[in-house]
């Protein structure tokens, strides 16, 4: 009878080991994720300040074109950007511009990418 005692002491001892065992892997994975995590954020920090600054110092500012879905640097410092379909630019600063008024050639209005 005391045999039989002695091995389910080692056999609960065996499970909750196994238990802890788990339960450390989890915290680990989880840690990491969150290391990583701070990682990637930090470098894409970076890099937005460092394209920011670099776009300063060129004086340009960076457009999605909505033809094509892309990317595009202009001159900073207008109110209004606009593309055709043909890649033609049109840049502004008057105040309520539209260049699809009065025009055959369909514009469209560009956004700064984040």
């Amino acid at each position: 009878m005391m045999r039989t005692s002695f091995l389910e002491a080692v056999y609960v001892t065996l499970v909750n080991a196994g238990i802890l065992s788990e339960a450390i892997s989890r915290n680990s994975a989880e840690i990491r994720k969150m290391s990583e995590d701070s990682y990637l954020k930090a470098n894409q920090s970076q890099d937005r300040i460092s394209r920011s600054y670099s776009e300063y110092i060129r004086g340009v500012e960076t457009y999605r074109n909505p033809y094509e879905d892309r990317p595009i640097q202009l001159p900073s410092g207008y109110d209004g950007l606009w593309v055709s379909r043909s890649g033609e630019y049109l840049l502004s600063n008057q105040s309520g511009f539209n260049p699809n008024e009065g025009s055959t050639t369909e514009w469209r209005r560009m956004k700064r990418s984040p």
